[in-house]
């Protein structure tokens, strides 16, 4: 079943002779230093595809992004809830904590299992037309991560067209979401 859904497994290096990208190797890794399980692998497989052996210097390295996660003031529990935050690239990581946790300082957006793929940019457009446009006081935070089509059908615009008129620039977290926060 595992195979079946991602056969790129069938080409790791599965025997422990010391190698560091072997599937051994990087279940040791993501055990010891962030305390996942073998549940933790089976439901997110694609941890295997991730550099484990590289330092913080190479951006699209597990350290890398552990890095960013820890200096944001997340933990690895918070990575054992949700081991798709290491699917985020490093970079993205600290802008779109800082602006969800600036919309959401209670920190709820943690709830969402996709709060940091969802486009920076959209959430911001978004926010702005539901406070804005709409005068919204109280926002939930799934809908600023809706699907595109539920987002359109419950509050009758595209994000396409909000990115246009609410550009994003990380400025903004500064100067506009928190002051008006």
């Amino acid at each position: 079943e595992h195979f079946q859904a991602d056969p790129g497994v069938f080409f790791y290096y599965c025997t422990d002779r010391g190698s560091p990208t072997s599937v051994i190797s990087k279940f040791k890794f993501y055990s010891e230093n962030l305390g996942l399980t073998e549940q933790h692998i089976r439901e997110n497989p694609i941890l295997l595809h991730f550099d484990c052996v590289s330092d913080e210097s190479e951006p699209t390295s597990v350290k890398a992004k552990l890095a960013k996660i820890y200096e944001i003031g997340l933990t690895n529990e918070d990575i054992q809830n949700n081991t798709k935050l290491l699917m985020t690239p490093a970079a993205d990581l600290k802008p779109k904590y800082v602006l969800w946790s600036t919309v959401f300082p209670d920190k709820r957006f943690m709830e969402l299992k996709t709060w940091f793929i969802t486009r920076i940019e959209k959430v911001y457009a978004r926010h702005q037309y539901l406070t804005r446009d709409l005068g919204l006081t109280s926002l939930r935070p799934n809908y600023l991560d809706h699907y595109e089509s539920q987002f359109i059908k419950r509050f009758k615009s595209d994000s396409d067209s909000l990115m246009e008129k609410y550009p994003f620039d990380e400025r903004i977290i500064v100067n506009d979401i928190i002051k008006e926060i």
